[in-house]
């Protein structure tokens, strides 16, 4: 019920609710950054996948036997192919999610800095009030 004052003008202690934001955006941020790692470690397990799967591609011209026709051969290669083209297209889809949430983390490391200097102007401002009078 206490909440429901505080929108009709109530005023609860700016140190808590500053505090309290300060603490809940730093909280944002370590999750964050727990996703960007997960995030990159995704980006990397399928620049390997493209890569093994497209020097496959090389390495099965030279080894292919001269008795197989060439269909047999197009086949195996296609199939290898895009499985490296759906990796890539994978690593893109991740390096833009990562992307968007670095724009993210920008933003909060910016709200947290605000607050931060906000709460010491407003701390520098009441001391100041305090000594005029």
């Amino acid at each position: 019920m206490s909440g429901w004052f505080g929108l009709f003008g109530g005023r609860g202690d700016t140190r808590e609710s500053a505090r309290d934001a300060i603490v809940g955006l730093r909280q944002q941020l370590l999750v964050l950054e727990k996703k960007e790692e997960f995030l990159q470690k995704k980006i990397d397990d399928e620049m390997k996948k493209a890569r093994a799967n497209a020097t496959t591609n090389k390495r099965c011209m030279s080894e292919l036997p001269r008795a197989l026709p060439l269909i047999v051969f197009l086949a195996n290669t296609d199939g290898l192919k895009s499985v490296a083209t759906a990796a890539l297209r994978q690593k893109k889809a991740h390096e833009n999610e990562l992307d968007k949430m670095m724009g993210t983390r920008l933003t909060l490391e910016t709200q947290v800095s605000y607050t931060y200097h906000t709460q010491i102007l407003h701390y520098s401002h009441l001391s100041l009030d305090r000594s005029t009078h």
